[in-house]
């Protein structure tokens, strides 16, 4: 029914103007890359909510929380990045991915029951030998080819996002442990904050969601000091529930700043395109960056 009134047309907000901030962006890739690995809807959502509650445990500042909540929502976004070679190897490129996060991929044990489970499946048991076979031999220079492009991935997303170099640079070291053994291989404090956050919120989300907060706990403590940061895994392990309720205790923290930080906006103009997303053999901006570089600006979560 038409108003008669020219003018009310222009009273109705035009949803291409209104803002976008990258934290809605983000948030809904985040929802699709849980069901791209298998895992419950809001996984990744609730992985952010738990590092960032951490990270408030363990002293971390605003603009390391800042860092840690963009970390762990884009940490599996380049995950299924591989997802042609998985498929001819699993048969399938969804199941063995959720499978694959429970494992210690350090327990020779765990590996090779994951191989057993998943390489081949529905082929005929002589391919599946042969296929179970070339896997194992092959298992390191796989693993480092297809957690560099999923990193990579993650990191042109961040990138695209106008998230900070922190963040980028971070997203290399999703599948990184503590003591060394992971993907890059650097050990210990080398590993940005964010990410090591991350490790133990991650896994305390699959974990509870597998086998329930229990089981988490337990994991949490024997992969102390190996997979995780053991002042951080200690941290989760006595706080899990609390954390899990939204009731973690608030820690001592120096007086803020009082710095206001701008939510970050999402443009219009900010399509994505084939172009935001170079070869795979493109060397990463953020894996040469560095620090930070001078005048660029932190953001708190938005």
């Amino acid at each position: 029914m038409e108003t008669g009134d020219p003018a009310a047309d222009t009273r109705r907000p035009n949803p291409v103007e209104r803002p976008i901030r990258t934290a809605e962006v983000v948030g809904a890739l985040s929802i699709a890359t849980d069901l791209g690995t298998g895992q419950p809807l809001e996984h990744a959502l609730r992985t952010a909510v738990l590092a960032v509650r951490l990270g408030e445990l363990a002293g971390a500042s605003a603009e390391e929380l800042a860092d840690t909540y963009y970390v762990a929502l884009l940490h599996a976004s380049g995950c299924t990045s591989n997802g042609h070679e998985a498929t001819q190897l699993y048969g399938d490129d969804i199941e063995h991915r959720a499978a694959f996060y429970l494992i210690d991929t350090t327990n020779r044990e765990e590996v090779l029951g994951f191989y057993n489970a998943h390489v081949g499946a529905g082929r005929s048991p002589e391919v599946r030998a042969k296929l179970i076979e070339d896997a194992i031999a092959n298992a390191g220079p796989r693993a480092r080819d297809a957690f560099s492009m999923m990193c990579e991935v993650a990191q042109r997303f961040a990138g695209w996002l106008g998230l900070g170099t922190d963040v980028q640079a971070a997203l290399e070291y999703v599948f990184a442990r503590w003591d060394g053994r992971g993907f890059p291989a650097l050990a210990g404090e080398e590993i940005p904050l964010s990410a090591r956050l991350l490790h133990v919120a991650r896994d305390a989300s699959l974990f509870v969601s597998a086998f329930g907060a229990e089981r988490a706990r337990a994991v949490l403590e024997d992969r102390s000091g190996a997979a995780y940061d053991p002042r951080l895994a200690e941290l989760a392990a006595r706080n899990l529930d609390e954390m899990l309720a939204g009731r973690a205790p608030a820690p001592r923290r120096p007086a803020r700043t009082g710095r206001v930080v701008e939510p970050r906006l999402l443009r219009p103009d900010m399509l994505l395109h084939r172009s935001h997303f170079p070869s795979a053999s493109a060397r990463s901006p953020a894996r040469s960056s560095g620090p930070r570089a001078a005048g660029s600006k932190k953001r708190t979560p938005t």
